[in-house]
């Protein structure tokens, strides 16, 4: 049985950078293959480009109606992937190996749902192959539809994460994933 895989972590202004520098390997990482290159699918490929700026940016197209709380999050991880068992069916154990098909219909399902349910709301997204199991860090600053920063519109409460959750589940069950 494989499963679709997704969580989420709200980030604070002052959290940006650390989970940037973690996604983007600018700190050790233990369990990461350094020989292997992550894929950045969303965003510029400009290195130098800060995660925070682009949040900050994409903020700033509109105007609050209110002064951004201190304690306000401004942008949510999501961390998308699917059981090992999804991406090598014949060897679950062998950490670091995937079909590449599998991963392709993966990520074109996954980058597809970003697309659809969040479209340029998300800043950023890179695919991760230096660890065990493929995966999907994605960045989605939480504008609602009158574009104000409002994270619980989207992720307030048990219901709306399982809403999310539901939602990714929906897409991926198309490529033969479980609901968790």
């Amino acid at each position: 049985m494989a499963y679709a895989i997704a969580r989420l972590k709200k980030l604070k202004r002052g959290n940006i950078s650390g989970s940037a520098s973690h996604t983007a390997r600018e700190r050790e990482t233990p369990n990461a293959d350094p020989t292997q290159k992550n894929i950045r699918f969303i965003d510029s490929l400009d290195p130098e480009e800060r995660l925070e700026d682009l949040v900050l940016a994409k903020i700033g197209e509109h105007e609050q109606k209110r002064k951004i709380r201190t304690d306000a999050v401004y942008c949510v991880e999501l961390l998308l992937s699917a059981s090992p068992s999804y991406f090598r069916p014949d060897c679950p154990t062998q950490a670091g190996y995937y079909e590449p098909q599998k991963l392709d219909d993966w990520l074109e399902a996954t980058h597809k749902w970003l697309a659809d349910e969040y479209g340029n709301r998300i800043v950023r997204a890179e695919l991760h192959l230096d660890e065990a199991t493929p995966h999907i860090h994605a960045y989605f600053v939480p504008l609602d539809d009158e574009r104000q920063l409002r994270c619980n519109h989207f992720f307030d409460g048990r219901q709306k994460i399982q809403q999310f959750q539901d939602s990714y589940y929906q897409t991926m069950r198309l490529i033969g994933l479980e609901r968790v």
